[in-house]
């Protein structure tokens, strides 16, 4: 069965997605739909601690996004 977000595993979806945030370290900025409330930023922030390879979430409320930054090397896209 393929994974249905594969695509993004590839050079070309990293070079376009995502930036450089360090030795081995990428970065991806990502909107959340729907992102409403305090515990839901509480929640978001805490992904490093449940994903192993994501070294940090920061949740920008007013923009309803995310910047995560992953050891590239442990976790892809």
């Amino acid at each position: 069965m393929q994974r249905a977000y594969a695509h993004f595993d590839g050079d070309a979806a990293r070079d376009r997605y995502t930036t450089d945030a360090g030795p081995g370290r990428r970065a991806v900025n990502l909107l959340i739909e729907g992102l409403r409330c305090a515990a839901c930023v509480w929640l978001l922030e805490r992904l490093p601690l449940v994903v192993p390879g994501i070294v940090s979430a920061r949740v920008n409320f007013g923009a309803a996004g995310i910047r995560i930054e992953y050891d590239a090397q442990k976790i892809s896209l």
